[in-house]
């Protein structure tokens, strides 16, 4: 599954002129945020502090990039982003049980 989920990912970078609100400008030269970055970090967010949440992201790094610059890099990214993501990775899970007719799927970041 979480082989799934980085090749989604990598698709969403790949295809970004149809994630990003502007394609001409946003994630296009190398910077210290990357699309995977702005995912994994949203995906891995346990409820801490967001500057505990970069701190531990980056693993205590002296190159943690600020509270403001990961915001501003989520703001780049459409909703159509994560919901293509999440689309993908539900596609590969079975879809013979439902709950009256409801897939459920959860997610604890406990």
């Amino acid at each position: 599954m979480r082989n799934k989920l980085l090749q989604a990912i990598l698709t969403i970078e790949n295809m970004r002129e149809n994630f990003v609100l502007n394609p001409e400008r946003d994630f296009t030269r190398k910077r210290s945020i990357s699309i995977p970055d702005v995912f994994q970090f949203v995906l891995g967010l346990e409820g801490k502090s967001l500057e505990s949440e970069l701190l531990e992201h980056y693993n205590f790094s002296k190159n943690v990039v600020s509270s403001s610059a990961m915001l501003q890099a989520r703001r780049k990214l459409k909703l159509s982003a994560f919901e293509t993501v999440f689309k993908s990775i539900s596609s590969h899970l079975t879809r013979e049980k439902t709950y009256r007719g409801y897939r459920l799927l959860a997610h604890d970041g406990t």
